[in-house]
C-alpha cells in the first residue's frame, strides 16, 4: 500500500516539474535582448523592430484608382464625326480634306470620311482644290456619332489667281446655292476674277465669336438687327465706303414694310437691308475694296 502512495507521490513531482520546466523555456523565449550603450542604458533599434514588422506582413498590390488617373482616361474619350462630301451635281468627291480643330482626314473614293475627334466644340472645315470651301461649328460630345455631310460646289477655270469672298450666315442651303451661282456668274465677279464665295454656316448667337476666332471673314449677311448692334459695339462692322451703295440707296424708300434699310451713325452707312436681311462689311475682311462688291451685287440684284 505504501508503494502505491510513493508511486502516485513521484508522478505528481514529475508532472510539477515538467511544468515549471516549460513555463520557464517560454518566458525566456519572449523576452528581447537590451543593447546597452556605453552609459549601460537601453538603446534598442526601433526601426530595426519596425523593419522585421513589415518583412512579417503580407505583400499585396494595389491598382492606382488616383482622381488624376481617371481624369485623364476620361478626358481621352473621343466622339466620332462620320459625312460625305458630294458636288453640286451629287457626285462624290474623293481626296476632299476633312479639318476638324488640329485633326483631318481626306475621304475615299466613295466620298466618305470618319474622324475621331476628343469631346469639345470645333470649326469644320471641308475643301479640295477647284471647289468651294464651306466651314461649320460643330459640338462634339464623347462616345457619340455626329453626321456631317457636305455639298462642295465645282469651280470653274480661272486663269491666273483667282479671289475669294468668305461670308458668313445662316441662311438656307438653297438661297446660299442660289445666291453664290449667280453673283459668280455676274460682271462683279468675272471683272474682278472672284472664282469662289465661301460660306461660313454658324449659329448668329455665335457670330462674334466665330468672327474673331476664324478672322479674315468679308461680309455678314441675315439675322437680327440687334445682332449688328452688337457687332458694332465690338468694332466688327466696317462703313460702306461704296458711292454706288450709296447712290442705289437714294433711288429706294428709306423704309420697307416698317423696316429702316440703312443704318446710319454718325453720317456714315454701318449696314443695309436687303429682303427684310441685313448685311454688312466686317473690320476682318481682308481686302474691303473686293468685298463691298458683293454687297453692290446684292442692293443692285434686288432693286431690279
Amino acid at each position: 500500500m505504501k508503494d502505491s502512495y510513493k508511486v502516485i507521490l513521484y508522478g505528481i513531482i514529475l508532472v510539477t516539474v515538467f511544468r515549471l520546466g516549460y513555463f520557464a523555456y517560454d518566458t525566456l523565449n519572449t523576452i528581447q535582448p537590451e543593447i546597452l550603450d556605453s552609459e549601460g542604458e537601453n538603446n534598442t533599434n526601433s526601426e530595426t523592430q519596425e523593419i522585421l514588422e513589415k518583412e512579417t506582413e503580407p505583400i499585396t498590390e494595389k491598382p492606382d484608382t488616383s482622381v488624376e488617373e481617371t481624369e485623364e482616361y476620361n478626358s481621352s474619350i473621343n466622339g466620332t464625326v462620320i459625312g460625305t462630301i458630294l458636288d453640286d451635281s451629287g457626285n462624290p468627291i474623293s481626296e476632299a480634306l476633312i479639318e476638324i480643330g488640329e485633326l483631318s482626314t481626306t475621304t475615299n473614293e466613295n466620298g466618305s470620311y470618319t474622324l475621331s475627334v476628343p469631346e469639345g466644340t470645333y470649326y469644320v472645315q471641308a475643301s479640295k482644290i477647284g471647289y468651294s470651301q464651306e466651314i461649320r461649328l460643330l459640338h462634339i460630345l464623347a462616345e457619340t456619332t455626329n453626321d456631317e455631310d457636305f455639298s462642295l460646289r465645282k469651280l470653274g477655270i480661272v486663269i491666273g489667281d483667282g479671289n475669294i469672298i468668305s461670308v458668313i450666315t445662316h441662311r438656307g442651303s438653297d438661297v446660299i446655292d442660289s445666291t453664290e451661282k449667280s453673283f459668280l456668274e455676274s460682271n462683279y465677279a468675272i471683272e474682278n476674277k472672284i472664282i469662289n464665295v465661301q460660306w461660313i454656316l454658324s449659329s448668329p448667337q455665335l457670330w462674334n465669336k466665330t468672327i474673331t476666332s476664324l478672322s479674315e471673314i468679308d461680309i455678314v449677311w441675315g439675322g437680327e438687327i440687334s445682332l449688328y448692334e452688337n457687332m458694332y459695339d465690338a468694332g466688327l462692322i466696317l462703313p460702306l465706303f461704296s458711292n454706288h451703295i450709296i447712290d442705289l440707296l437714294e433711288t429706294i424708300p428709306e423704309q420697307v414694310n416698317g423696316t429702316e434699310i440703312k443704318r446710319v451713325i454718325d453720317g456714315e452707312i454701318y449696314w443695309i437691308v436687303i429682303n427684310s436681311e441685313p448685311i454688312a462689311l466686317l473690320s476682318t475682311t481682308k481686302d474691303p475694296q473686293l468685298a463691298v462688291l458683293f454687297i453692290e451685287w446684292m442692293l443692285e440684284n434686288n432693286i431690279r
